[in-house]
């Protein structure tokens, strides 16, 4: 199959080669550098699996094995691996996606299972077991800002400013996201750490979340999304938490805690940035504990109205 170093050197070129024209066609960076993450994983995964990664040669045993082992996600992101992927394929005229109708009408995501989310407990001790300016502020992006994963990596410090920071949407458009209690003191923590990290390195990348590696000629690097994951994912079993922790699973935590302390659907639905609220309805899973100060405000409603109609006192629900 090859060493690492060719096995990297031909899925970057292929992947370079299939991308040419959608960035001479104007596709967003965005788009682009998601494609680009899209493929490497998964050509990557083919190779340490000891299958095909190769383009032309990649077959029905190779898309079978992502199927059950890579592409185990909500289908909407299912799907768009899937197309991401044939496509790339398509481009090297290996059509073996045509064999492989979208299941994305059939399956299309309407709930979230129950442990897609954090009690509220384990929220709270999740964000306990940060031990440095670094996991606090991974956390707090996630849990606190209910940010995307590719919301948060895209910050740099120049995204900073007094009371919010601004952050890449889906569309590549910059939307504002406001600071909570702790956001000063997580971010002055983190700069701090920052400023360790780059001290002394020329033209150091300005993204907030930088590492420092090497000791004669250091240099600094950006934190992959891999990496961030292992962070996440480790700060997790830290606070004892038994089932692996995700980003996503922070931000819908995030999402649902916000409307527990008393927000209501379209202020969350804003927050999180969502074009349509189904989404938002799907990302807070609401339970049964969630919609009992609703039914008790229709309960005191309700008694209001009969105490009036058995005291002959009529009135409209404007001035109840």
């Amino acid at each position: 199959m090859g060493t690492p170093e060719y096995v990297r050197r031909t899925i970057r070129e292929t992947v370079n080669k299939f991308l040419g024209p959608l960035i001479k066609a104007g596709r967003s960076e965005v788009s682009i550098t998601g494609y680009k993450e899209i493929l490497h994983r998964d050509l990557w995964f083919l190779h340490e699996s000891g299958l095909n990664f190769n383009p032309v040669l990649i077959g029905e045993k190779e898309i079978d094995f992502l199927i059950k082992e890579r592409w185990t996600g909500a289908p909407k992101y299912n799907h768009n691996r899937r197309s991401i992927l044939f496509r790339y394929l398509a481009y090297h005229g290996n059509n073996i996606g045509a064999e492989y109708p979208s299941p994305r009408n059939s399956t299309q995501r309407r709930t979230i299972g129950p442990d897609k989310w954090l009690s509220d407990e384990e929220a709270v001790a999740y964000y306990n077991a940060c031990q440095n300016p670094l996991e606090k502020y991974i956390a707090h992006c996630l849990l606190k800002w209910a940010l995307r994963g590719h919301d948060m990596r895209s910050i740099t410090v120049d995204d900073i400013y007094v009371g919010y920071v601004e952050v890449v949407n889906k569309g590549g458009r910059k939307d504002p996201v406001s600071f909570v209690g702790d956001s000063d003191k997580v971010l002055a923590d983190m700069f701090a750490y920052r400023r360790k990290v780059v001290e002394g390195i020329p033209d150091a990348p300005r993204d907030m979340l930088v590492y420092r590696k090497g000791s004669f000629s250091p240099k600094v690097g950006v934190f992959q999304k891999t990496a961030i994951d292992d962070i996440v994912r480790e700060l997790g079993e830290r606070a004892g938490i038994e089932r692996k922790v995700t980003k996503h699973m922070l931000r819908r935590t995030g999402a649902r805690m916000c409307l527990r302390s008393g927000a209501t659907e379209d202020e969350v639905s804003r927050m999180l940035r969502h074009k349509s609220k189904d989404t938002t309805r799907i990302y807070l899973g609401l339970q049964v504990d969630d919609l009992k100060p609703i039914a008790m405000r229709f309960d005191e409603y309700f008694n209001r109205k009969q105490e009036a109609f058995l005291n002959g006192v009529v009135f409209s629900a404007k001035n109840s």
